[in-house]
């Protein structure tokens, strides 16, 4: 699997978030979780409707994007709302997070 960050990139966030215990470490990392869990949901309503958010040339289907629900997701990190993106056809079922 490929790193997220290398050593110096993490150094260097950790002093631009002035983190300096390992609670605010921890509180930094459950956002950074939260971010990467919105963007894979975001990218894949992106596969499962075959074009990016602008790129109307490419769309091959009547289905579109349709704004996003709320949702609270239980981890073992705490709570986290996240926005599900929606489709117009109601038939997307994101993998990441189960709805």
């Amino acid at each position: 699997m490929a790193k997220l960050f290398t050593r110096e990139q993490a150094r260097e966030w950790l002093r631009e978030n002035n983190l300096k215990d390992g609670k605010s470490i921890e509180n930094a990392f459950i956002a950074e979780i939260k971010g990467v869990l919105q963007e894979a949901l975001e990218e894949e309503i992106t596969n499962e409707l075959g074009y990016s958010r602008y790129d109307w040339k490419n769309k091959n289907t009547d289905n579109s994007k349709n704004g996003h629900s709320k949702k609270t997701v239980k981890s073992q990190f705490g709570n986290m709302e996240l926005n599900i993106p929606r489709d117009t056809n109601g038939v997307f079922e994101p993998i990441i997070v189960k709805t």
